[in-house]
């Protein structure tokens, strides 16, 4: 069977074999210990309070859209329609304002603004349906029903503390604090104590993955029974790859795939992930991924089959966006994950690359080395036969430019 690769992607999987190659540094990129990474589709954003960057070739060249946002951003996410949202911190005056794109986060303009309490920030924005909720760190809750133009505030109890993560599944809400976890099945008008397992300790970080809402703990990780609105432990397989010391830094969900980012006692970072249907965590990779690494909640992004980690520690010599390889094995169908928008085959490849799009006219397209030379420049119209007989073996990057967006695709030659 011929290996079918499609960009922002897929057709369907059967089983997703995640075992990563070695961690590769990209650049030395550090926008201090509040940068977080955000993926939509094949570009990738690296944002703080003061700095927003956007890529759209995987990481290896960045523009600096800074000067559209009034004070940087501290969320960045998409509506039910795909407009991403971006909340930039709040002024002297407490107001939190948000801005729209159109474009995959090209172009931005400002939208509406709400208040939050001073000297607090924003958490996140989750999607729950076609609703926006926003919580920030003083228990505040915004919620907009129209694509982020306007906001309603309620708040969570003050027993909370601080909130540290929220997420949303089957109608469940649940908010994280330095003091106490709560759940809501009303939208976040009523909120009940969800106490944490004691093998598991305080929960710090929390993501929505196939219908559970995925916690991490001071020695593992559990789900939320939406039946029983009780916790559910499932560690089984960390143990066996290192001795967890705290939850997962940081939690991600990629269609049926959970990554987690976990430390263990020797300091060190081990990259796991479990697809919704197994029994136990599977681990990725930690080879090559810095000791006492600083990866922090929000800083691990997915594009197809790349995974991107930003680490900010104490030595500069490590400091920066580091990206590994997971191998996707495509088969009969299984999880729909999103519409193909543009397909190539075989990956990998030896001589003759074809590929596809829906866009049938006026595509571009350029196949680049790691080190950002162009080797094949081609314009098509709806499908084409790439000639790459001539390139050496290796890993390359092809990006398929049609009159909207730009995608990205990593590419093996292989003979």
């Amino acid at each position: 069977m011929q290996q079918l690769s499609t960009i922002l992607l897929l057709i369907t999987f059967s089983t997703l074999n995640l075992m990563c190659g070695q961690w590769d540094r990209l650049n030395n990129r550090d926008l201090g210990s509040e940068a977080k990474l955000y993926a939509k589709g094949s570009v990738l954003f690296h944002y703080n309070e003061t700095n927003v960057f956007r890529s759209t070739d995987l990481g290896y060249s960045w523009n600096d859209i800074t000067s559209q946002f009034p004070r940087g951003a501290q969320s960045i996410s998409e509506t039910s329609n795909g407009t991403m949202i971006a909340l930039a911190p709040n002024n002297e005056s407490g107001a939190t304002v948000v801005l729209r794109s159109a474009d995959d986060g090209a172009t931005w303009r400002t939208a509406s603004a709400f208040a939050i309490e001073p000297m607090t920030k924003i958490v996140d924005v989750i999607l729950d349906d076609s609703r926006l909720v926003a919580i920030s760190t003083g228990r505040t809750i915004n919620v907009s029903d129209d694509q982020g133009i306007t906001w309603k505030e309620s708040r969570l109890p003050n027993s909370v503390g601080s909130i540290n993560d929220v997420a949303m599944a089957q109608g469940i809400w649940i908010a994280v604090g330095t003091e106490q976890t709560v759940w809501s099945s009303d939208r976040g008008i009523k909120w009940n104590p969800s106490p944490s397992p004691a093998e598991i300790g305080n929960l710090n970080c929390v993501e929505s993955n196939a219908g559970k809402i995925w916690a991490g703990g001071l020695r593992g990780t559990c789900w939320f029974d939406v039946q029983s609105r009780s916790w559910v432990v499932e560690s089984t397989g960390l143990v066996q790859y290192a001795q967890i010391t705290e939850s997962p830094n940081s939690l991600i969900s990629y269609g049926s795939v959970l990554f987690g980012v976990f430390s263990t006692l020797d300091g060190s970072q081990s990259v796991c992930s479990r697809q919704s249907w197994q029994e136990s965590w599977q681990l990725v990779s930690s080879f090559g991924l810095p000791t006492f690494n600083s990866v922090q909640r929000r800083s691990i992004a997915v594009i197809n089959d790349r995974l991107f980690v930003y680490h900010r520690g104490n030595d500069e010599t490590t400091r920066g966006i580091y990206e590994a390889q997971h191998a996707v094995a495509v088969g009969v169908d299984d999880v729909q994950l999103a519409p193909v928008q543009v397909s190539i085959w075989p990956n990998p490849v030896a001589d003759a690359l074809s590929i596809r799009t829906t866009e049938l006219q006026n595509v571009h397209v350029t196949i680049s080395d790691a080190l950002g030379m162009t080797w094949l420049t081609q314009r098509f119209d709806g499908s084409a036969n790439l000639d790459v007989s001539v390139l050496p073996c290796g890993q390359y990057f092809l990006l398929a430019k049609t009159s909207s967006t730009t995608y990205a695709v990593p590419v093996t030659i292989q003979r």
